[in-house]
């Protein structure tokens, strides 16, 4: 009976690093895209059970300094097989860490209030373990998918950023504290509610952040818009102006040639006409020597 609980125990705790794994993959495909690599997210698969594999091969323990420093290397590598540059890399790996970290002290902490044990022992229950699957896969997948809607539409300036991402750095500072300090005594209420009340916090900051950025998407959305309407409005007015010129341009030439058929004078109409239009070819039947037909009192349809 020992036997089955210790097994189900280490096959919970790997399961759980399997869970957390692919979330990893969900936010680093979301946030890096597909690099040079083809196939990206089959090699961190592969990677994840490869790490896997390691753990159980070597009886390696959880939530340790030898799984952590494991997790960083896998972090490190996996976002490598994924686009983007080396500076957006190294935020995806600090994302991920921050969210692993976030969750594993919340549920730790609340599960340890809950129960009464100590929160350096509650990762070996299997409902704790059982309650990490499930957060990191709904938090991994919620992360994700906010951080693919964000490269679709990211309006903010760096600064900006770097400024907003100040209050997910100290809530990560003190869940750090959390985790080093209070390993030793149960989880009480001031700590379970500081523990979740941040995590919570975290997600809210990071929706406000996402709701500013939507709106400055829209206001340079609406600006662009401006912008093409304006220069609609100025090629129109370009092309009023050039069909007044031309009609003005038109007019003229056509009291020049009234004016000359008015005074008899044909031959000077006829060189106006081609001086200003080309000479034209003469239709079939028709020489200038002939007479024009006049059928008006001046002549004018003869020219026509």
């Amino acid at each position: 009976m020992w036997m089955s609980d210790a097994f189900a125990e280490m096959m919970l705790g790997h399961l759980v690093c399997l869970v957390q794994g692919n979330a990893f993959i969900l936010v680093e495909w979301a946030y890096l895209g597909r690099g040079k690599l083809r196939w990206p997210v089959l090699w961190a698969e592969l990677l994840c059970m490869g790490q896997l594999g390691l753990s159980l091969a070597t009886g390696m323990s959880f939530f340790n300094v030898q799984s952590v420093l494991l997790n960083v290397l896998y972090l490190f590598v996996t976002a490598q097989l994924f686009g983007g540059t080396f500076a957006d890399k190294l935020t995806a790996c600090l994302i991920n860490g921050t969210m692993c970290l976030l969750v594993e002290n919340t549920v730790n902490y609340t599960y340890s209030w809950f129960t009464g044990v100590r929160t350096g022992e509650a990762w070996q229950h299997p409902g704790c373990l059982i309650a990490l699957c499930a957060a990191n896969l709904i938090v991994g997948a919620a992360v994700a998918h906010s951080l693919y809607s964000w490269n679709q539409k990211c309006a903010l300036q760096p600064l900006q950023a770097l400024v907003m991402s100040f209050f997910p750095g100290v809530a990560v500072v003190l869940n750090i504290v959390l985790m080093v300090t209070g390993t030793q005594q149960p989880a009480t209420r001031m700590t379970m509610l500081l523990t979740f009340g941040m995590s919570v916090a975290v997600l809210v900051h990071i929706a406000i952040v996402q709701m500013f950025n939507e709106q400055v998407v829209q206001r340079e959305n609406s600006r662009y818009r401006a912008r093409l309407e304006q220069q609609r409005a100025e090629a129109l007015l370009d092309s009023y102006t050039e069909q007044r010129r031309l009609t003005h341009e038109f007019t003229n030439h056509m009291s020049a040639l009234s004016a000359l058929l008015d005074q008899g004078d044909l031959k000077g109409a006829q060189a106006y006409r081609h001086h200003h239009h080309g000479h034209p070819q003469p239709a079939a039947g028709f020489h200038p020597e002939q007479k024009v037909r006049r059928s008006g009192p001046k002549g004018r349809d003869g020219l026509f």
